[in-house]
């Protein structure tokens, strides 16, 4: 019932899937920033936040942040490192990217313990954190500005905001989870 056993592999699997974990949210920063620094990889942003939507869903809230803020640092790494600097090298870039992602994964992984896991939920909350990361000076915030080579979604920026473009690649992205969780 314990997992942990005589033989120890009870926490080498939990060390295992921690492993895991922390590098496909490592991988999910990167296939973002990939998103943000070009138009040609736009698409990644409908399904590169996998990783950090199933620590929300699987983790406790304070591991659930732990997991958003390194989601948080490897994008602000692979941003000002790869991304022809999509974010400014500042200390405020990188507290902001640190922060909010942990804040968001934390209240994330509360809420699915209150309510249960729910994307459209997620994609509001999502809305809060495109606000609060507008001084980076992201001109269509952190999802949207992923959109600009679709001409649908870039009508639909102009017509109901960019917040709104984000909650539903945030919505996609939950979604697919709940889809692959499902199957």
């Amino acid at each position: 019932m314990s997992a942990k056993r005589k033989d120890g592999s009870g926490w080498s699997w939990q060390c295992l899937k921690a492993t895991v974990l922390v590098i496909s949210l490592v991988a999910s920063a990167l296939l973002m920033a990939m998103a943000v620094s070009s138009a040609a990889y736009s698409w990644l942003a409908w399904f590169s936040l996998l990783p950090l939507f199933l620590a929300i869903r699987v983790l406790s809230p304070v591991v659930a942040g732990l997991a958003g803020a390194i989601w948080g640092v490897c994008f602000y790494l692979f941003s000002v490192a790869f991304a022809a600097h999509a974010v400014s090298p500042t200390l405020q870039s990188f507290a902001l990217l640190t922060i909010i992602p942990a804040f968001y994964a934390c209240f994330g992984a509360l809420l699915t313990r209150w309510v249960g896991f729910n994307p459209l939920l997620l994609g509001i909350g999502w809305v809060l954190v495109e606000v609060a990361i507008k001084p980076l000076g992201l001109q269509q915030g952190l999802l949207a500005g992923t959109q600009s080579q679709s001409p649908i979604l870039h009508w639909i920026s102009h017509l109901l905001g960019y917040a709104f473009v984000a909650f539903l690649v945030v919505c996609v992205n939950a979604s697919l989870l709940v889809m692959l969780s499902g199957a």
